[in-house]
This record gives structure tokens, sequence and C-alpha cells, in this order.
């Protein structure tokens, strides 16, 4: 069976932004979906979510991760670590580079390995908004290039956010399905 592991970004929970609506709809077409609360939400580090993800969630092969902010840069480095290839990974509103952020600090204690996540994924899709506050339209694009992923520009949304009004998200209910 197809399942699905939505991470959420830094300071939010499972019930926040688009991710319930997301699971709402992946559930109806016959996925299972994963949400889990990670660990410290509001001092994360990757030992903890990784320990709160993995606890919650037996990734095999069958298995779609999606990513939101700093559950993007996460879904890299949970990727990036496994010794199997996932069905697809779903990054939104992500970014690979060097984080300046003290509190994310544990996330990047070495490089991303993009070679390593890209042989870990069968399918990589970046999804991005031309008006991201963090990320410029640029970097994700780079982001991108470097993971090989198919990039998805979207207008006007944002960080992907409640308050941007992104409640909703029906490109990664597609780009999961198409998988």
């Amino acid at each position: 069976m197809k399942k699905v592991l939505i991470l959420h970004a830094w300071f939010a929970t499972p019930g926040d932004h688009w991710y319930p609506w997301v699971k709402e709809k992946l559930e109806d077409k016959g996925f299972k979906v994963i949400v889990p609360q990670l660990k410290d939400k509001d001092k994360p580090t990757l030992k903890d979510w990784k320990r709160s993800a993995l606890k919650s969630c037996k990734i095999d092969e069958d298995t779609i991760i999606i990513g939101h902010s700093l559950g993007a840069v996460f879904a890299l480095r949970l990727v990036e670590s496994l010794n199997i290839k996932i069905r697809s990974l779903i990054l939104v509103a992500g970014w690979d580079y060097w984080d300046l952020t003290p509190e994310h600090k544990t996330f990047f204690a070495k490089p991303v390995n993009h070679k390593k996540i890209i042989n870990h994924a069968g399918k990589i899709i970046v999804i991005h908004s031309d008006n991201d506050p963090y990320v410029t339209q640029w970097q994700a694009g780079e982001f991108a290039k470097r993971l090989k992923a198919k990039f998805i520009l979207l207008k006007n949304k944002g960080h992907f956010t409640k308050d941007d009004g992104v409640t909703k998200l029906p490109e990664v209910v597609k780009a999961a399905g198409n998988d």
C-alpha cells in the first residue's frame, strides 16, 4: 500500500496550514497518510525529528515523503540517511543551503549530499512560490536543479502557510497521486 509521510514546518503542528486538507484528499485516493507531531516543534533538532518520524512511520519503497519549509530540509536529511529508495520526495518551500538561523544548526552540521538523495528517491518535486519571503525563486530553482527535480512555481503563495491563505494545496495531491 502506498503511504505518505507529511513532515510539518518549524512551529507547526499536523493540524496547521494545508496538511489536513492534503491528508484528507490523499486518503480519499487510497493512500495511508501519516502526519506526525515532530518533537520540540519550537526548538527542533535533526535527531529528535528523525526519532519522531521513524517512530510514527516505517519508511519503505512505497513511501512518499512530503516536507514543508524546515520539514522539507528534514525530509532531505531523512532520505539522505536511508538505505532504500522511496517512491518520491515532494519538497514545499524548501532549501538546501547553509541556514544561519541558530535554531536550524543541527540540520546543517554537514553539507547536503544531493547524490544520495537523488539515488534514494524515485522522483523528486520542488514546489515553490514566486513571493516566498525566505527563499527566492532563483534559490529554489537552483535547489531543484541540484536535486534533478521537477520544479513547480506557483504564484502568490508566500511560504505556503495559513497566514498566506494556503489551506489547500492541490499541486501536492496531484504530485503524490501521479506517482
